[in-house]
């Protein structure tokens, strides 16, 4: 039989071409053999009626082979959807452990849900700066048990793409469609619920400061406002005009240039499990006397300073103010005096002076108190130049030393009591 397709000429009992592997159609090879002039074989293949079922077989065979490809493809496709379900079970947990340690921390933090690693790094770097905990937690790795979990335990109709702030273990706000959001947007919303600060300003020196006043050992009073108007600007001069009059340590921490999370960490030093809007806190030989709370008068901070030991007259009373005339004229002297240069708006100037007062109290020293104004800068800068003064420009605060017209020695910037006693000591002004 002639295959219809390849056109090998077979055996008249053939009914799968022997060089394609067709079947062969008898109805197709009567009319090949018609078509090439065939001449009719010894059995007429008209009436030839082979038997189909090894056709049959075949086919069910091919039919059976193809079944189990299927099968075998189904099969690898579920044990690898199985493999990928437990690994995406286990990083599940391991991400929802962590989710967990995050929200349990009962503080502030944001948490970003989503997939978008270059939208993790700006929030990432953005919150850094302002110590907001921050949880990064990658969507895809959650099983849909899971997500439904976090999505109950946080009161969210969805978590993908969302941006949340959380505080005490509950939802405070949230943002979804983070991707499609401009950053200036996302500042807006941190902005809007104080998870970063209002203003931007000197977040660093603000804290910085707060330490190192908290610890003072010498008499200080601390300012801090998480607010910014008219009354906390008056009550800053007011404060520090008092400060400045009897010579106690004093610095205004301006609160509402640090995120929640820094001002939080702040009352939770002062022992406030809350935010406050004004406290003023009085220290002194490094612990905490008293923290008044809101706004009062003069009268009665120096009431409270006076109490806790801070109002000294004598050690204010101590120092003598002279000016540029009788200046030349102390330095003029034999015996060593001691001259406190300040200037107005002088931070340093402010805290320094109180720790050289009561050194001057304690060991009866006469100490010279010099204000330094634009008319005269010139000429004071000139003439402690001519005495022995090295830096190029006069810093204040500058308290020198002067014997026989000359600036024995001088020290610059915010002073140490007890490096201060031990130079005295080395020269011998003080026992």
């Amino acid at each position: 039989m002639r295959c219809d397709k390849c056109g090998y000429d077979n055996s008249e009992y053939d009914i799968i071409c022997e060089n394609c592997g067709s079947p062969l159609s008898i109805e197709k090879n009567i009319e090949l053999q018609k078509k090439y002039n065939h001449k009719n074989r010894a059995i007429d293949i008209v009436e030839i009626k082979p038997d189909n079922s090894v056709a049959v077989f075949l086919h069910a065979q091919r039919q059976i082979r193809n079944i189990m490809i299927v099968l075998v493809f189904f099969t690898c496709l579920i044990i690898a959807s199985l493999i990928y379900g437990l690994l995406k079970g286990y990083f599940s947990k391991d991400i929802y452990k962590q989710y967990n340690a995050f929200v349990n921390d009962n503080q502030i933090g944001v948490i970003y849900f989503g997939t978008d690693t270059k939208a993790n790094d700006y929030l990432e770097e953005c919150l850094s700066k302002y110590d907001v905990r921050y949880l990064y937690v990658n969507t895809k790795k959650l099983t849909v048990l899971k997500k439904n979990e976090i999505r109950k335990e946080l009161s969210l109709r969805r978590i993908k793409d969302t941006v949340v702030i959380i505080n005490e273990k509950k939802t405070v706000n949230y943002y979804n469609g983070y991707q499609s959001k401009t950053e200036d947007e996302i500042i807006t919303f941190l902005r809007n619920n104080v998870v970063i600060p209002l203003k931007d300003g000197d977040v660093k020196g603000n804290i910085d400061r707060f330490n190192d006043m908290i610890t003072s050992m010498d008499p200080a009073i601390i300012y801090l406002t998480t607010i910014d108007n008219p009354d906390t600007i008056n009550h800053n001069e007011m404060l520090k005009s008092l400060c400045n009059d009897y010579s106690i340590k004093y610095d205004y921490i301006t609160g509402y240039l640090l995120s929640l999370s820094q001002q939080m960490n702040i009352f939770h030093r002062l022992n406030y499990n809350e935010k406050k809007d004004n406290l003023i806190i009085f220290v002194d030989e490094g612990q905490i006397k008293q923290i008044v709370e809101g706004f009062n008068t003069r009268e009665d901070y120096y009431k409270i300073a006076s109490e806790n030991g801070f109002i000294d007259e004598d050690s204010a009373k101590n120092f003598t103010n002279i000016n540029f005339a009788q200046l030349k004229n102390i330095a003029l002297e034999a015996n060593k005096t001691m001259v406190l240069f300040e200037t107005d708006n002088c931070d340093y100037c402010d805290r320094v002076k109180p720790i050289i007062g009561k050194i001057g109290l304690q060991n009866n020293l006469t100490i010279y108190d010099y204000k330094i104004t634009t008319n005269d800068l010139l000429n004071v800068e000139q003439f402690l130049k001519l005495a022995g003064l090295k830096e190029e420009k006069l810093t204040t605060p500058l308290f020198a030393i002067f014997e026989n017209n000359q600036m024995t020695d001088y020290m610059i910037g915010l002073i140490d009591k007890s490096l201060l006693e031990e130079k005295l000591k080395d020269l011998g002004i003080i026992r």
